[in-house]
């Protein structure tokens, strides 16, 4: 008898022998099966159209479309139900060849009622735990990409691209402006690829100078250089297995482009002051806000490293591409602590976010200071105005504006920075490349 779960479960008998079915109907009706029944393959087609079957008993020999030739566009259906083919003692090699192509049993008239109770409750077992599986693998990539907040068009077809990205084992590039959450994109590639189980391995390549990359990237041995005390395994060693993410990739220097790209291809590498070679089977995912193509038109990035990287490319949208997003992630950066009237959604929901996501967020938790539980557009901008593009000069002979045009770009420029970097002063001051007392001396003129 029939386990619980498998009651009422749909059953398909595809045979062009009317006593066979109806014998086979009758008996699986009464085990509480729901059982339709088709004549010959293009019926089966017509009827599975229709509707879904956890189970297709399915003959070989029938007129004009065969058993075998339907088996490969009844598996070919979402979902697929499992197959059982019918056959001939004599002709064995048949189911054979049939479940090689997706069949899962198969039985040999003249059928034993009881063999064929065993089978279909076998298949249809099996069934179930493939769709668990199936089921579980997919709770596992929304929850993996949980952290992309947002149910536009444009993130709908991010969410699409990373779950491809995560099937192959290819480098991958990211791209977008800063503060696109880039970095979320790689993780959630990581995490639903069969890597996830190992680590993700960040390399901030803009924050290492170039003294310092080759140490970082490829380690040291004891002795390498003065204050080498002990042995350090570089990132690429740790991310043996896993994923190696290098984040803003283009700031990397020439002569490091070139070293990494014989690693990439050869998957090996020493320690700084060490002759033996180490393996890392690591994948390659990448990230930079800049045009690499562009990068490489001006000998600023090697094109051969460029073509390695790139093989998957990935185009993170900035926020003003997904307007409708905001007011979520604005409720999810506010974490319960505010809330937002009609006016504040609105003013956050028309302003263009030239700092994308991080600018967004960085303004929820200054809102947060206003020690106001519910938001409003007045509270907001003041603390909007910070951000907002930058207007273009306009030329005038008959007034000497100019300089202070050029200052005002260049302190807003530099505010933008500052916000990108979560007003964080000597992150804002290294993306600009400046001392840190140049970068209080413009901010000094707001």
């Amino acid at each position: 008898m029939t386990t619980d779960f498998l009651l009422n479960r749909s059953i398909l008998v595809v045979d062009d022998e009317e006593s066979f079915r109806r014998i086979v109907i009758d008996h699986l009706s009464d085990l509480s099966y729901s059982v339709s029944s088709a004549s010959n393959a293009e019926e089966a087609l017509v009827i599975c159209k229709k509707s879904a079957f956890d189970l297709v008993l399915l003959d070989v020999h029938m007129a004009k479309m065969t058993g075998l030739e339907l088996l490969p566009l009844l598996k070919a259906q979402i979902p697929a139900p499992e197959v059982v083919i019918i056959t001939a003692h004599s002709d064995v090699t048949d189911a054979v060849r049939a479940i090689k192509n997706g069949a899962y049993d198969y039985l040999t008239k003249p059928v034993r009622l009881s063999e064929l109770e065993a089978v279909v409750e076998r298949s249809l077992e099996r069934g179930s735990l493939m769709h668990s599986k199936k089921a579980r693998i997919e709770l596992k990539n929304r929850q993996s990409s949980s952290s992309i907040i947002g149910e536009s068009l444009v993130i709908q077809n991010l969410h699409n691209e990373i779950s491809r990205a995560a099937k192959s084992d290819l480098p991958v590039l990211i791209q977008g402006e800063t503060g696109t959450g880039k970095d979320l994109v790689a993780q959630a590639i990581h995490n639903q690829s069969d890597r996830s189980g190992n680590s993700f391995v960040p390399i901030n390549c803009g924050g290492l100078t170039s003294e310092l990359i080759g140490n970082e990237i490829f380690g040291h041995e004891r002795g390498a250089y003065t204050g080498a005390t002990g042995t350090k395994r570089g990132l690429l060693e740790l991310a043996d297995r896993g994923v190696a993410f290098f984040d803003e990739i283009a700031d990397l220097p020439l002569d490091t482009q070139a070293h990494l790209l014989r690693v990439i291809e050869e998957k090996k590498f020493r320690r700084v002051g060490g002759t033996k070679e180490i393996r890392s089977d690591f994948r390659l995912v990448s990230a930079t806000c800049r045009n690499l193509q562009e990068q490489v038109g001006e000998d600023r990035f090697r094109e051969d490293l460029f073509f390695r990287v790139s093989v998957i490319q990935i185009e993170v949208p900035p926020l003003r591409e997904r307007k409708e997003d905001v007011k979520e992630l604005a409720v999810h950066f506010a974490a319960g602590r505010v809330e937002f009237d009609h006016s504040a959604i609105s003013a956050l929901e028309a302003y263009q976010w030239p700092g994308n996501v991080r600018e967004l967020k960085s303004v929820v938790e200054r809102a947060w200071l206003e020690d106001e539980q519910i938001i409003s557009s007045q509270i907001l901008e003041p603390l909007l105005a910070k951000g907002k593009p930058i207007e273009k000069c306009q030329k005038n002979d008959t007034s000497p504006q100019l300089p202070d045009c050029l200052e005002d770009a260049e302190l807003q420029h530099v505010l933008r920075v500052l916000c990108d970097a979560g007003n964080v002063k000597s992150e804002a001051a290294r993306l600009l490349k400046i001392s840190r007392t140049r970068l209080d001396r413009i901010l000094s003129r707001k």
